[in-house]
Order: C-alpha cells, then structure tokens, then sequence
C-alpha cells in the first residue's frame, strides 16, 4: 500500500501554516482598513446632513459660527453642538464640557500616533474644551472651538474601544 510518511506529512502541514500566517494577517489589515473608512465615511454623511439641515433652518455656516462666537471656548463648542448638531443627529448620548460624570470623548493619555508614542492634544483640551456626542452607531464625536473662529470635529469610529491611535480606529 501507499502511504505519506510522518516527515511528509509534517512539511505539508508547515507549509500550509506559514500561508495562513501570511494570509491571515493580510485579510485581517484589510477588514479593520474597511471598517475605518466604513465608519468614517458613515459619520462624515451624517455630519453633512446635520449641518445640510442646520443651515436650511438658521442660515448659512458662517452665520451659525457667528451665532456661537462669544463665551468661552467650552461654551462656543457646546453652543454649535447643540444648536447644529445635536437636533439634526440620531445619538445615543452626549455631554458637554465640565459637565458632571461626563468623559471627555478623546482621553489624551490614551490616543497614541500609529509609531506609538502619546500623541500631544495639549493644544485641544485646555484651551480648546469639547463637547461630545455619542452616535447611536458607536462612533463619538468631539467637538471643540478651534483657533478662536471656528468649530473643528474630531471623529473616534470605534468609541471606546481600543487601539485609540491618532490617524487610526
């Protein structure tokens, strides 16, 4: 009778695990890049119909902007948010600055650069105090005064859950 020896079957089974190594690695990069742009291009759209429908309630945005530019940099932030945002938006929940038990949205001891050093949003917290909203589909989304004139918003498609990188979910 024929028969695969021990050594044959041995090196077989080696070389069908060095495939799947490689193989799973690549498919596992490829489906957390397609949940990222997923969830980003899912919270850009909702962004864009909630300022679309802001602006065809109050006007254009810089009249918005305007509407919002006095008061501290936490109370311009939660003024956009609340006044454009947060009715045009499905979410779960929300807080805003220095509200009571509220976590801010983007922990900067926790958001890391993808070479994996801390990254430095010194320049966003203090000065620049964030409002934050829980999209009903996990993504949070912070939303701070930026530079004296203008709303920015920083987008976290995965929430809490981890690796938090700067640039990544």
């Amino acid at each position: 009778t024929k028969a695969f020896t021990l050594a044959e079957v041995l090196i077989t089974l080696t070389i069908i695990g060095v495939i799947a190594a490689l193989t799973i690695s690549n498919l596992m990069q490829s489906y957390r890049k397609h949940q990222i742009e997923t969830g980003l291009k899912s919270a850009y759209s909702a962004l864009q119909n909630a300022i679309s429908m802001a602006q065809a309630e109050h006007g254009s945005l810089q009249e918005m902007m305007d509407a919002c530019s006095t008061g501290t940099y936490a109370e311009k932030a939660n003024c956009f948010t609340n006044n454009y945002l947060k009715p045009y938006l499905k979410y779960s929940h929300s807080c805003e600055q220095y509200e009571k038990n509220c976590k801010p949205v983007f922990p900067t001891d926790r958001i890391k650069k993808l070479d994996g050093t801390t990254a430095n949003l010194a320049k966003l917290t203090p000065n620049s105090q964030m409002a934050t909203i829980g999209l009903n589909n996990g993504t949070l989304v912070g939303v701070i005064w930026w530079d004296y004139v203008a709303p920015a918003v920083l987008l976290d498609v995965n929430g809490w859950k981890g690796p938090n990188q700067l640039g990544e979910a």
